[in-house]
């Protein structure tokens, strides 16, 4: 529809507070905490160019079916192993691997981990 889904909800632009630093309690909840946590940095910044999140799998958790958007996404895997598939290449990544691809390309994410999978991510231009 072309809107990002803050601003579809109202919620984009809004500029109460802007600072650069962000405590663990201003990160934004866009995910389910039951199965992936997607905690955001910066949704107040006006004019957003990028969605920086701290995500979090817990054990078994899949993200959706393979997902495609308009954009650029990359990442560094803290901890745990996640399945990462990007079209039809897929590999298994461990704390310290990271990942960078067009995200037109359907691609998903699975926790391989016994514990929880933590990753953080950008994408540009934010989708959220």
């Amino acid at each position: 529809m072309g809107a990002t889904l803050t601003a579809f909800f109202g919620i984009e632009g809004v500029q109460e507070d802007i600072h650069p630093f962000y405590s663990e309690a201003d990160l934004v909840e866009i995910g389910s905490t039951e199965q992936i946590s997607y905690r955001m940095v910066g949704m107040n910044f006006s004019e957003r160019q990028m969605l920086l999140m701290m995500e979090t799998y817990q054990p078994g958790a899949v993200s959706t079916e393979a997902l495609s958007h308009k954009a650029q996404e990359g990442g560094f895997v803290l901890q745990g192993a996640v399945r990462v598939c990007v079209g039809d290449e897929v590999r298994v990544l461990k704390a310290g691997d990271g990942y960078y691809f067009d995200s037109r390309i359907p691609h998903s994410f699975e926790n391989l981990s016994e514990g929880e999978s933590k990753i953080v991510s950008a994408v540009t231009p934010p989708n959220y």
